[in-house]
């Protein structure tokens, strides 16, 4: 997108593909423009000091789990720039948030957290997305909104560094529930229940980490858990289906609620939250309970308040 919108970058890759074959790889056949357009701004590597040498916007798109090794052997490539995270998912054996990962490593005041509800192939296609663009220093955060803006790409600007983050990462497990929801054929009433209740679960552990309720409201939050639990493109919600059919592609370790579920319910358990959904996907991911089991549950619990 930002290639084809005549903004230069330069690719990190461990694959060694040329910025040509990453063009026929990504590119898809509803897009509008041709990919010959982008040659000229796209540049492909596998040495992180080249990608770095003359960049003055970092985009962190690795997965979550992988991010602290990263930049414990490359942060000091990194120190000096503004580095956006854009991985969904809490880190699940320290606990930590992305901003929290680059806070060990590299400067506090140059970090930024760009999340939302927006599919990589609607962005590759060009198609209308909003994103959340949270950074806590204003200036930082308005020179990013004005670099990775485009045509089709809105950011818009939030304070609230760990809010962003929250919803971004939890909406994931949230996401897993409602595939098993699809794929239990429980119907879509079932499915809008399941996500709306996770939402609520979602709140429980945002408030107690502080975040604003309005940034839990937002794009990163109920926009962006709206679209992953409604959607075959999500890989989240799909990976729930797959636990329900028993039937895996081999590309698991890309799901990043199966992950986040687990540092979840730890963060729950610290605040003393009730967050049954969570707990019961989590359990479920690691083979404690069956999914008939879980929904068994869920539907057996104590009727309580909406609003506690």
């Amino acid at each position: 997108n930002y290639a084809m919108n005549q903004k230069k970058v330069a690719v990190w890759n461990r694959t060694r593909k040329t910025a040509k074959e990453i063009l026929e790889y990504k590119f898809y056949p509803n897009q509008k423009k041709s990919p010959e357009i982008c040659i000229n701004f796209l540049e492909t590597t596998n040495s992180i000091e080249e990608v770095v040498h003359d960049s003055n916007l970092i985009l962190l798109c690795i997965k979550a789990q992988s991010v602290y090794q990263f930049l414990k052997k490359y942060s000091s490539y990194l120190f000096s720039k503004t580095v956006v995270f854009c991985s969904k998912g809490i880190d699940s054996e320290r606990l930590l948030f992305q901003t929290e990962i680059g806070d060990k490593f590299l400067n506090k005041n140059h970090l930024a957290v760009l999340t939302g509800p927006g599919f990589a192939t609607d962005i590759i296609a060009e198609k209308p997305v909003a994103l959340t663009l949270a950074c806590q220093d204003k200036k930082i955060g308005n020179k990013i909104q004005n670099l990775i803006s485009t045509s089709s790409i809105r950011p818009y600007l939030s304070s609230d560094i760990v809010g962003a983050q929250v919803g971004g990462s939890l909406k994931n497990v949230i996401a897993i529930a409602c595939g098993i929801t699809e794929a239990k054929g429980l119907g879509d009433s079932a499915r809008i229940a399941v996500m709306t209740r996770g939402f609520t679960e979602i709140k429980k552990i945002g408030l107690a980490l502080g975040c604003e309720l309005e940034t839990l409201m937002g794009l990163s939050g109920l926009g962006d858990l709206t679209l992953t639990c409604n959607s075959t493109q999500s890989r989240n919600f799909n990976y729930g289906k797959q636990l329900v059919y028993k039937k895996f592609n081999g590309k698991e370790n890309t799901i990043e609620g199966k992950y986040t579920a687990t540092a979840a319910c730890l963060l729950a358990d610290k605040f003393g939250l009730d967050v049954p959904i969570i707990k019961s996907v989590n359990s479920t991911i690691e083979g404690k309970i069956s999914i008939d089991h879980a929904i068994n549950y869920l539907l057996s619990r104590p009727l309580g308040k909406e609003i506690e």
